[in-house]
């Protein structure tokens, strides 16, 4: 009887401590809001009319925003859709002259993430996701018409749970699209070279179950 009981004690032990370790990772449907800083690689521009030229569009730090829906399953797995702006200004050499430039992106991406759970209010989590991302591009003037292609972004990051409904988070985010080659309108230019994005975020979740 005594080890039976001792048994008991030591399995709601257990199951008590399991509780409480997993007690931040419910389960359900979650909105997702967030704002910060934008860093783009540099660009390429090539001119293709009758002065040809190569130059480099170098854009200062910028600023992004992003909202998603998403779903956590409660084993730490979640995942979300995702929607999302950058914009970045600069300089590049068109031609013949310094040209002021304006890159605007909007993305459409679907993420999978883990969050790591330690016990404790605070958990670090990491994701990948692939999707579309629409660019503008302004060189001096008019920009483009909104061209789409396949991007791929990693997420690292962490969130604190303020309450059982709501957390702050603050990740880092490098986004990268493929085979990225567009025609300015006007003038005979293309960009090239792939959009890469260093991002720094920070915002809320709100999870409703």
């Amino acid at each position: 009887m005594r080890r039976m009981l001792g048994f008991a004690t030591v399995a709601l032990a257990v199951a008590m401590a399991a509780q409480a370790a997993s007690a931040g990772e419910r389960s359900g449907l979650y909105l997702a809001a967030g704002v910060g800083i934008d860093w783009l690689q540099d660009m390429g521009l090539r001119g293709v009319g009758a002065v040809p030229f190569e130059s480099t569009i170098n854009s200062d730090a910028g600023w992004a925003a992003i909202g998603a829906l998403g779903y956590r399953v409660g084993n730490g797995i979640r995942g979300e859709v995702e929607a999302g702006y950058r914009q970045n200004e600069g300089k590049a050499f068109n031609g013949a002259t310094v040209a002021d430039t304006k890159i605007r992106a909007g993305d459409a991406m679907a993420n999978i993430l883990y969050d790591f759970d330690l016990g404790i209010p605070l958990r670090p989590y990491i994701g990948a996701g692939a999707g579309a991302l629409g660019f503008d591009f302004t060189v001096g003037g008019p920009g483009t018409d909104r061209d789409w292609f396949f991007a791929y972004q990693g997420i690292a990051g962490a969130e604190y749970a303020l309450s059982d409904t709501l957390t702050v988070f603050a990740d880092y985010r490098y986004m990268r699209t493929l085979g990225l080659d567009t025609d300015l309108d006007p003038g005979p230019a293309v960009v090239h070279r792939d959009y890469a994005s260093h991002t720094v975020l920070t915002g809320l979740r709100w999870t409703f179950w």
